[in-house]
């Protein structure tokens, strides 16, 4: 899923294009980055992206990642200086690194993996994540929290914590038990008496 058996990295392209024009402050930070790795790899290779990636996960090779920081240097040190995301900014594992591996020959975009992205502050993100919990067909998915908000967050919140509970009931041993996540101040490692008493 995340190799070929030849040892490239495989990446996920969505449907959404990346915008025309240049960026702008009026822009999300995502989409800046979006037209700013764009035309970096437009002057790097001379040729130009036109789609986002999917929200999933997706390898990346430490000699790639180290390559691109030395090619963009400039870029990556200006956006590592940007308190805020800014409209000049790079999204290095967005599509800045998947893209220069195709481009350099060690990546290929692959729509192997069955993805699903829900935008959990829309309503039609209630109907998603039912299809999700019951179908049960996808490889990864994203439950974004970003853009309008159209769900209230007290029912986007529990009808979060309901679905993954129902997907994964058991809880891995790093998980916080809800109890603690719920309770300002209480940590969910046990106190120095509760050890005693173990």
């Amino acid at each position: 899923m995340f190799f070929t058996a030849g040892g490239l990295t495989k990446f996920v392209e969505c449907d959404v294009r990346i915008g025309a024009g240049p960026t702008r402050t009026e822009r999300s930070g995502h989409d800046n980055a979006l037209r700013v790795n764009r035309e970096l790899l437009r002057e790097r290779f001379g040729r130009v992206i036109l789609r986002d990636l999917e929200h999933c996960a997706a390898p990346m090779r430490r000699s790639v990642a180290a390559e691109v920081e030395r090619e963009f240097a400039d870029d990556i040190a200006r956006t590592a200086a940007s308190r805020f995301r800014s409209a000049t900014d790079v999204s290095v594992t967005n599509s800045l690194y998947h893209y220069y591996a195709l481009m350099t020959g060690r990546a290929i975009a692959t729509n192997e993996p069955r993805v699903q992205y829900v935008q959990t502050t829309m309503a039609s993100s209630l109907k998603k994540m039912r299809r999700l919990e019951q179908r049960r067909d996808a490889d990864m998915f994203c439950l974004n929290d970003g853009g309008e908000t159209e769900v209230p967050e007290e029912l986007r919140v529990r009808m979060l914590r309901e679905t993954l509970e129902r997907m994964f009931p058991v809880r891995a041993p790093w998980e916080t038990p809800v109890s603690a996540a719920r309770t300002p101040g209480v940590s969910a490692a046990p106190t120095a008496a509760a050890r005693r008493r173990r």
